[in-house]
């Protein structure tokens, strides 16, 4: 039976890493601002909101229907 020899190379690891973490910034930082503008101007906000979901619905049918 062969053995499992594989060792992750520590700079692949670390790179990872670094990009885990700048993308999890990222989101935090604009869901941040989007919180921030939903606070600031709720109905606006909510106009915005519904047209996006409305969006995504009709995308994610169309990607349904397609053969």
């Amino acid at each position: 039976m062969k053995q499992n020899t594989f060792s992750p190379n520590i700079k692949n690891v670390s790179f990872g890493f670094r990009c885990a973490f700048s993308c999890l910034f990222s989101s935090l930082a604009l869901a941040l601002i989007f919180s921030i503008l939903v606070l600031a101007y709720p109905k606006e906000s909510s106009n915005i909101l519904t047209e996006i979901r409305v969006f995504v619905v009709n995308w994610f049918d169309t990607l349904l229907q397609s053969p």
